[in-house]
């Protein structure tokens, strides 16, 4: 039975309690518990409903639920007010879920009396291993916006706003590459082993302009505003990346970093349970190797069947950091020539480089052109 992650919200202009159940083989388990609080009384109506929107988005999004439920509204005749107040506040969080695509026609509806306010005790982002609902959550986590978010739409993640971009192979950089759509540059992260795949089109190619069509994955967080596009060559690729994404403290940074195999090679190691080979994923280590296991075992069986260049092999760092550098050296006015000869006499020079800016400095200084 597939894993079905629940969440339930109820609305707070003070605080705003939410729970996140999943649904398993093995019953009902509490994954998650918290509230957020947008802030006082005291402040504008408007930032308040904005940070619970930016918020409630963000929570969406780490959790990926299947359903929503949010309670309904329920005030005494004699507090107009209040009920109008909440009714922002429910809004807003209705708004979030619509536009993550999290919420159907049905509304939660629950017992109509005043609920108390969580105590900080109760309120916690937790992980009951009891699947019976059994224990008490750990200490509270409180949900806080940065209260920056500029677009809201861009702040409620809509990860396909862009689901592919079609045109020619301009560059191929270090960790993205970009593709010139019309005399438009479309810069785009790709994990090495896609770029390892764009390059063996090029390669092949030889010297005429090489089309392509790159499947992308939109991303924008609290920690990264600045958009970004994650690129792929197929769906089934995007895919298995974004279920990557639901492993806890494996972002989108980490996954684009580590994703040196291909699809095919990762996910039959997680299937197979090869704890060693997932830590030698850059940036992996065995802790998130384990969890990546124990939280994506048994749903990537599709991913391990997939017929792709099966990538197992890991690339030498030195050659990447080269590359780096050299393509820094290049904008520095460096011919190709120049910048090889600079990097050679650098290593000569200093021995184990373990960045691409620490070799542009020695670089640098084995030419004579820093102080």
């Amino acid at each position: 039975m597939p894993e079905r992650r629940i969440v339930g919200i109820d609305p707070g202009l003070n605080i705003t309690g939410y729970g996140v159940v999943a649904i398993r083989a093995g019953g009902i388990e509490l994954v998650e518990g918290g509230t957020i609080r947008p802030g006082g009384s005291r402040n504008p109506l408007e930032a308040r409903l904005k940070r619970l929107f930016c918020d409630v988005a963000d929570l969406l999004h780490e959790i990926a639920p299947e359903v929503v439920a949010i309670e309904d509204l329920y005030s005494r005749y004699e507090r107009p007010k209040t009920a109008i107040l909440m009714g922002h506040a429910r809004g807003v969080i209705v708004l979030a879920a619509g536009l993550a695509g999290v919420i159907g026609g049905d509304r939660c509806q629950t017992c109509h009396h005043r609920r108390r306010p969580c105590r900080k005790s109760e309120s916690a982002a937790s992980r009951n291993r009891n699947p019976g609902l059994g224990g008490n959550p750990t200490p509270t986590r409180r949900r806080r916006c940065a209260g920056n978010c500029a677009d809201l739409r861009q702040r409620a993640k809509i990860a396909h706003m862009i689901a592919f971009i079609e045109g020619v192979l301009a560059e191929i950089q270090s960790d993205r590459i970009v593709v010139d759509v019309s005399g438009v540059g479309y810069e785009i992260l790709v994990p090495y082993f896609v770029k390892r795949g764009f390059e063996e089109r090029m390669s092949a190619a030889g010297e005429g302009p090489l089309k392509v069509k790159v499947v992308t994955l939109y991303r924008v967080s609290e920690r990264n505003p600045k958009p970004e596009l994650i690129g792929f060559e197929t769906v089934d690729q995007r895919l298995f990346f974004e279920k990557l994404l639901t492993v806890s403290g494996v972002g989108a940074a980490k996954a684009a970093k580590a994703l040196v195999f291909s699809v095919s090679t990762i996910a039959k190691a997680i299937e197979d349970g090869d704890v060693d080979k997932l830590a030698r994923l850059p940036g992996f280590g065995r802790r998130t190797a384990e969890k990546v296991i124990a939280e994506l075992r048994g749903k990537v069986l599709k991913e391990a069947l997939i017929q792709d260049q099966a990538y197992s092999d890991m690339p030498s760092l030195d050659q990447e950091i080269d590359k780096e550098a050299t393509e820094v050296l290049r904008r520095l006015g460096f011919t190709a020539a120049e910048a090889k000869l600079a990097i050679t006499a650098a290593r000569k020079r200093a021995g184990t480089i373990e960045s691409a800016e620490d070799l542009v400095q020695e670089s640098l200084r084995s030419q004579g052109r820093t102080g």
